[in-house]
Formats: structure tokens, sequence, C-alpha cells
């Protein structure tokens, strides 16, 4: 474990995705039947489907609920994505995207992609500009394992429990809002802080993992530091 205060630095690229939109069929989210290949749409996609371990989901102001209230879309059995996306397609500012869950017993694979920017790799997408305010808020209670090493980007608050980095690099750009890891973070990849606008929580005391901790910008909460080899909210204490 280690803490490095740094510049920026970009994340892996990756391939153009496809987005899949959810609908209101179901809550069941690992049904290709509870997506459309288009934003308010009623076709399931299939070819997409078949590759969506590339693609992103993507909760959009036409399906999302009211802002202020919820939706929970369940994964009760594993599933591998490009990425997830929580924000607006249309063109104006609206309040019509809520707050969305993503609960269940299954593992949630995220690989990464571009479909928000090129340049770049991202596996948790809620930063449009116009839904800053009015967007809904993610939280994935399900446990998470990066595919990839890949940027979560936020202007809005995002909570995780348990994440399994296995070997790769997480970065937190976070523009707006708290995103926070709750759970237990484990693997040999690290964790970087970027963005100046808002706040990473690492809330989960007894993390595991190896790498290390990197801090661009912005603001870093911890909530348990250890030396030792114990676990702690910044992984597993050396001992050196």
């Amino acid at each position: 474990m280690g803490i490095l205060i740094a510049a920026a630095s970009l994340a892996p690229t990756e391939s153009k995705a496809t987005p899949i939109y959810k609908d209101v069929t179901s809550t069941d989210m690992t049904l290709a039947a509870s997506w459309a290949t288009a934003n308010g749409g009623a076709a399931d996609p299939t070819t997409d489907w078949t590759n969506l371990a590339s693609n992103t989901l993507y909760f959009t102001e036409v399906f999302a609920p009211t802002a202020g209230t919820g939706y929970t879309a369940t994964m009760a059995s594993n599933m591998s994505v490009g990425a997830i996306r929580l924000d607006r397609v249309g063109g104006t500012a609206n309040a019509n995207i809520g707050n969305v869950t993503i609960s269940g017993a299954g593992t949630l694979t995220i690989n990464g992609n571009n479909d928000y920017t090129t340049g770049t790799v991202q596996g948790i997408v809620l930063n449009s500009a116009l839904q800053a305010v009015t967007g809904g808020t993610l939280t994935i209670s399900s446990n998470i394992a990066l595919g990839a090493s890949q940027q979560w980007v936020a202007v809005r608050n995002l909570t995780v429990s348990a994440v399994n980095l296995s070997s790769f690099t997480l970065t937190a750009n976070i523009g707006g809002g708290t995103t926070t890891i709750g759970g237990v973070v484990s693997g040999t990849g690290g964790i970087t802080k970027q963005g100046s606008g808002g706040t990473l929580l690492l809330s989960g005391t007894t993390s595991s993992f190896s790498g290390q901790v990197v801090l661009v910008g912005g603001t870093t909460e911890i909530k348990s530091i250890a030396n030792s080899g114990s676990n702690s909210s910044l992984g597993a204490g050396s001992s050196s």
C-alpha cells in the first residue's frame, strides 16, 4: 500500500461501443428483453446483447423515474458489460432522471469502453453537465469486478459496495458529488483520484488491495489506515 500525490494521467484507450437503453419491460437487467436498441424504443437488442461485454447499459431520461424517486434493477446472475451510464440523451436539461439502484447476488464485471468519450476508458458514467443538479444518483450494491483499467466519471453521487480490482487501476474522475466505495476493495491493482469538484470516500475498513492510491486533485476521505500487514480503507498495510 502507498499514497502518491501526482499529476493527472489518462486511462488506456478502448474501442467505441454501442449503447443499449433500459426500457420498462422488466426490472431484471440480465434479460435482453429489459433493454432496447434505441432510447425510448421497444426493439430488443440482439447482436448488441451478444456483445454486451463491450457495450454500454444506459439509463436515460426517457426511462428513468421522476427525479427524487427511485428504481431498482435486479441482477440475480453474473453480468459482464462494457459500461454503465445514468445520463440524459436529449438536448435540454430536465428533471426526469431519478435515482437508480442495481442489486442482486450476481457479480457485475465492468470491462470499460469509450462510449462516453474517445481517448480514455470509462466504466461508469454520471456526467451529463445539464443533469449535474437534477440528474439521479447511482447505487450498485452488487459486487463489482474490473475487467480492465478504467475511469468512473461522476458529477453526482455514485455509491458502490465491494470492488475486485484484479490487477487493474480504477480512476475516480469526480467533478461533483461523492463517489463512495463502501465495501472491501481487493486485488493487486490501485486507485487514482482525479477531478477537483467532488469527493472520493473510501469507507470500507477491511480492504486488501495492494496497489498504490494516487491522489491527483479534489478531496479524498479515508475511514481507516493500518500498517504491519493489516487491512484498511487504503488496502493491505505494509510492514516495511
